[in-house]
């Protein structure tokens, strides 16, 4: 949608309307060219306003943004002289393509001064800070004297040529009726915005998941020919025993030795070292065989190891594919960084302390009244089953996939059973299937395995049912 001459002076009558007289409370920058303003009013309204080419704009916005962990210098200087400020006025420039909003300072410092913010919308976008005189404090993109209109701070904005106005019949602002801007551009932009920018963080996120799950599978295959390899480690202690038994015939400087295979029915040829004693060869191949011995232990151990962590990681492949909003996201991302698999926030970060409130189990009340909760992320999982769920609740999972923990709360009938079965279903690997199998048991017949990866589970005394994987219950 293009936001032509017409649209702005339409905005410009919006947002006065909405915020003339509004103090200005927060200032925010989320990106280098998204600026949000919180006004002091019923709802805290946010004024967005975006330089980007191509969805340059301003209105208000219902939309959260995450800040960065340090404000842009542009930022700060706004704040210092529009925190306090109330909006005076919203007007639209020499009937073009550019917004202007009028502040007056309440701050200390400079009350009683008045400021203006300049947005273009026109060609890449940008915004100026001025005082009242049309003198530039400062701008976001900066234009040199060999512009046509040069942008630098410490000159006299020049706006864009006056244009004349042609309306048409029936084209009067004041006449006619139209939408709420803000809320048809914040669903057009902000909303499609966000959405990528989530596609975003889930496509990073698979990424370095897909990169841990395949170094860990390669270094399992490593480790699978290293075990394969000591297999054959009785032979270096037989190779020892024969060589001992014939140390008479074996002279330093020998590199190998011939002899009787006591261990089977022919003779044997065993590789000496020229550098040793025969003692010293006989002690070289016991020493083999006990290291090949140890190896067999420990690589078996971190097998085990390995194929646990590769499970989890593909669990958590799975729910990133299962992931359906922001809230799940985020989730996930707490569960990587407790288990150090991504970078947590420092504990002095801005950012650390600001976690989404979203980002809790689902909680669904069923037709008869009933409350099913669903496990967002394995860590949920643990702490639904374990920690919040008495051990007479009725506890659902999809059978041999990675799915959510989900448990019903209280008595349960049998409509309850098979709505909260298709929940445990649609929240699974098994999502896309026509029918999954869930079990289900009272919790206290699901365990924990000592040192188990957060989500996995043992379970006793289940019933099993058969569903179609769907939310509406």
């Amino acid at each position: 949608m293009k936001i032509d001459v017409k649209l702005v002076g339409v905005l410009a009558a919006e947002l006065e309307g909405k915020l003339q007289g509004c103090r200005v409370t927060k200032v925010q920058m989320p990106e280098r060219d998204t600026l949000i303003l919180t006004f002091n009013k019923r709802t805290d309204d946010k004024l967005l306003i975006n330089v980007h080419s191509g969805s340059a704009r301003a209105h208000l916005t219902e939309f959260t943004f995450e800040q960065p962990p340090v404000a842009p210098a542009f930022c700060m200087l706004l704040r210092k002289f529009l925190i306090t400020a109330r909006l005076i006025a919203v007007r639209q420039v020499n009937n073009d393509r550019v917004l202007r909003f009028d502040f007056a300072v309440l701050d200390s410092f400079l009350e009683g001064e008045t400021c203006s913010l300049i947005l273009e919308l026109f060609g890449t976008g940008n915004l100026l800070l001025c005082y009242d005189d049309g003198r530039i404090i400062d701008c976001l993109h900066k234009a040199g004297m060999e512009a046509s209109r040069p942008a630098l701070p410490g000159l006299i904005y020049a706006p864009p040529a006056n244009k004349p106005r042609e309306d048409k019949p029936g084209d009067n602002p004041g006449e006619a009726t139209h939408p709420d801007l803000s809320k048809l551009f914040d669903e057009l932009f902000t909303k499609r915005e966000q959405e990528t920018k989530e596609q975003q963080r889930g496509a990073a996120l698979g990424k370095t998941l897909k990169t841990l799950r395949d170094r860990t599978a390669r270094k399992l295959t490593a480790q699978a020919g290293e075990l394969a390899a000591t297999a054959n480690r009785e032979r270096f202690r037989e190779a020892g025993d024969i060589i001992k038994a014939n140390l008479h015939a074996i002279s330093r400087g020998d590199t190998s030795l011939t002899a009787d295979n006591f261990y089977g029915d022919s003779q044997i040829t065993i590789e000496l070292d020229v550098k040793l004693s025969p003692a010293e060869n006989a002690a070289r191949y016991y020493k083999r065989y006990r290291k090949a011995k140890m190896a067999e232990t420990v690589l078996a151990n971190q097998i085990e190891i390995g194929q646990s962590e590769l499970a989890y990681l593909e669990t958590l492949i799975t729910e990133l594919e299962l992931a359906r909003s922001r809230a799940d996201i985020d989730a996930l991302r707490e569960e990587l960084a407790a288990g150090g698999y991504i970078k947590a926030p420092a504990a002095g970060d801005k950012k650390s302390k600001k976690r989404p409130q979203s980002a809790k189990p689902i909680t669904v009340t069923l037709a008869s009244g009933a409350v099913a909760v669903i496990g967002r992320n394995n860590l949920q999982n643990d702490e639904l089953t374990f920690k919040k769920a008495a051990r007479s609740d009725m506890w659902f999972h999809a059978q041999k996939i990675h799915g959510s923990h989900v448990i019903l709360r209280g008595n349960a009938d049998e409509n309850d059973i098979y709505a909260a079965a298709k929940l445990a279903a649609f929240h699974s690997k098994g999502r896309s299937e026509s029918v999954v199998a869930v079990d289900y048991c009272p919790v206290k017949y699901v365990k924990k395995p000592t040192g188990a990866k957060p989500g996995f589970v043992t379970y006793s005394n289940f019933q099993t049912v058969i569903v179609k994987p769907e939310i509406g219950v």
